[in-house]
């Protein structure tokens, strides 16, 4: 984990220098080219203007007005039509002036040395004027000093860089901990939770994009956390379910071909052993069924039906429960057309009438009621055991009872209230419950009708 520390550090400072390094040489160039375009401006202004002093001078003679009038800051050059050069200036050292240059300036025109094709050195650069010297044309050429002005310049930029460079390493050093360290702690929490280590802490007290990305690591953390101890939950929960009904019907399979048992004994066990496998099929479908709902493309089969007629039907297949508990139901159902995939459906009216058979007290009432307000509204109410407050918002998880001890007092497993809630989801829905402890429970189901 150090090399790694190390290795980010050293990244980050190489791109920082690099990026000084190209930094300063753009810098340089930018204003080495514009500082070249205007020296050769302000040599063309002085040029015209030592033109401008010579006319209005009463020196004729080019010796005498150069000795009169001093310009520090040039060399000047002239040259007459038979190739004679007089050189001006301090520290002159002759440059060379191509002969198609002298022509050129002797013909009349203007030569701008700074912003030619062949880009010159600084030593070559130069302008050339024609000058009238007593009705004869000459060639002039000033060239300025600033090849040690640039000089200077380079030396003073190279001796910034060098400061920044020296002083940046040294920041950069002590920025790239505070920069580094957190994603560091991050990158091992990551290896924590690869692992499986879902309880791993990010220590990292920031209000910046770093801060929030270790808060996003610390929930996506936690997240995990839930999602692990569900699955623990469902296997544990798939096995007690499955286990459960296996264990009864190998015992009775022992004592059936054992134990010397009665025809009435036998029937009794075979029946236990028909009612355990059915339960093992019910809860293998209702679990793929489940499996299905909750995949991000199960398809809905959509038709038109009437819901009311369809509760009914529900009703009558599940007459053997509510007859043999002699629960009565009071119907308030409006005659209702909706479209939406029937089975599906149909299944959420028969778990919720089948969970209010099962706890309600004998010789009680069931209130069933279907409504159209805009949305279809259905509602079931009982007046039986009821759900607690602890229970009450987990009921439509998967394999929750409210009854801890998985008693098998009241038949059942734990998924049918959770097809239900996903059924609803499905149909653009929603669900509440309302419950009170030995009072009773309430249902109410919403669904937008589509026109």
């Amino acid at each position: 984990m150090k090399s790694l520390y190390l290795r980010n550090v050293i990244n980050y400072t190489v791109i920082v220098l690099l990026s000084l390094f190209f930094a300063f040489f753009i810098t340089t160039y930018l204003y080495q080219r514009q500082a070249v375009n205007q020296i050769e401006n302000e040599t063309l202004k002085t040029g015209n203007e030592i033109i401008q002093l010579y006319k209005n001078s009463t020196h004729r003679e080019l010796d005498s007005f150069f000795k009169g009038v001093t310009f520090f800051n040039y060399n000047i050059y002239v040259v007459d039509s038979s190739g004679n050069i007089r050189s001006y200036g301090k520290d002159i050292k002759r440059f060379k002036v191509t002969p198609n240059n002298i022509r050129k300036v002797l013909q009349g025109d203007v030569y701008q040395g700074f912003t030619s094709e062949k880009r010159p050195k600084p030593k070559e650069r130069y302008v050339g004027i024609p000058l009238k010297v007593n009705g004869e044309t000459h060639a002039m050429f000033l060239q300025p000093k600033f090849d040690v002005n640039v000089k200077a310049i380079h030396k003073v930029l190279f001796t910034l860089i060098g400061v920044v460079i020296g002083f940046g390493s040294v920041l950069i050093l002590i920025s790239s901990r505070f920069l580094v360290n957190p994603i560091v702690k991050l990158t091992r929490a990551t290896e924590q939770l690869a692992i499986g280590n879902y309880n791993v802490k990010v220590d990292v007290d920031r209000k910046d994009e770093i801060g929030v990305l270790a808060k996003s690591f610390a929930n996506m953390a936690s997240e995990l956390q839930k999602i692990e101890k569900m699955r623990q939950d469902f296997v544990s929960n798939v096995s007690h379910e499955f286990k459960s009904p296996l264990t009864s019907i190998k015992g009775l399979a022992i004592a059936l071909n054992e134990e010397k048992l009665s025809p009435q004994q036998t029937k009794q066990y075979l029946s236990i052993i028909e009612m355990e496998s059915d339960r093992l099929t019910n809860l293998t479908s209702d679990l793929l069924r489940l499996a299905s709902l909750e995949s991000e493309h199960h398809p809905l089969h959509n038709t038109e039906f009437f819901v009311d007629k369809q509760i009914r039907e529900s009703l009558i297949q599940l007459q053997q429960q509510w007859l043999g508990k002699e629960i009565e139901f009071d119907l308030q159902l409006d005659k209702i057309s909706f479209k939406g995939d029937e089975d599906l459906l149909r299944q959420v009216w028969s778990n919720l009438i089948s969970n209010s058979i099962k706890y309600s007290n004998e010789s009680s009432k069931i209130f069933i009621s279907l409504k159209l307000n805009k949305d279809l509204i259905f509602s079931i109410r009982d007046t039986g055991i009821g759900i607690s407050d602890e229970d009450l918002p987990y009921i439509f998880e998967k394999f929750y009872k409210a009854d801890k001890s998985h008693r098998r007092s009241v038949s059942g497993h734990g998924v049918g209230l959770a097809i239900v809630k996903r059924v609803v989801e499905l149909h653009n829905g929603n669900i509440k419950i309302n419950s009170e402890l030995n009072k009773g429970t309430e249902i109410i189901i919403q669904l937008p009708v589509r026109k």
